[in-house]
């Protein structure tokens, strides 16, 4: 986790669900159904990932992969990234999946979410250079925070552009600097 990024501290605060391993001494308030002031062995509870990421290193809980990455949302992204709304799953999903696969061990998912974004990174780009409409918001609200900026960088950079163009047809003077002729006797005396 970067400390200075905004965003990498909002994706550490996403919520996961773990199993504890162990009894947990005076931990009982994180479960608000379990009566008494310790966890039992194999309680399911929700914790921020910071937290949940920090103990399972220390082999204290199990992850429980989270619904944004079982087989069904796999089998999604695989047909077809573009149409899923990642957003909706989590705004950090490609942050979020690097660490849950990890912790998890799965090699699978690293590359399953690099052709993701590698295909929708494509559309992001056309749709962004190519959007004339002042309104956007249907379209992003799909995407990730990372998507997002991507999209808003494009189609800033074609605004940019076509006013950078609409500009250039005005005539460009000559600075009066370069106007005046001097010759190399006059400079070197």
């Amino acid at each position: 986790m970067d400390y200075y990024d905004l965003d990498s501290i909002a994706s550490a605060n996403e919520v996961v669900q773990v199993k504890f391993l162990h009894k947990a001494r005076d931990l009982g308030f994180l479960d608000p159904s379990e009566p008494g002031e310790h966890l039992q062995e194999n309680t399911k509870v929700a914790l921020p990932l910071w937290l949940a990421e920090d103990l399972a290193r220390k082999g204290l809980v199990e992850f429980e992969r989270p619904k944004a990455y079982n087989q069904s949302s796999r089998d999604a992204l695989e047909a077809d990234a573009t149409v899923v709304s990642l957003n909706q799953k989590s705004p950090y999903y490609y942050e979020i999946g690097m660490i849950i696969s990890d912790l998890t061990k799965d090699s699978e998912l690293p590359y399953l979410l690099s052709r993701a974004f590698k295909n929708r990174y494509r559309e992001i780009l056309e749709k962004s250079l190519n959007w004339r409409r002042k309104d956007f918001s249907v379209y992003t609200s799909k995407l990730t925070v990372k998507e997002k900026k991507l999209f808003e960088l494009g189609y800033r950079s074609i605004v940019d552009f076509d006013r950078w163009r609409k500009d250039r047809t005005l005539k460009i003077d000559q600075p009066s600097i370069i106007g005046k002729k001097r010759k190399f006797n006059e400079i070197s005396q």
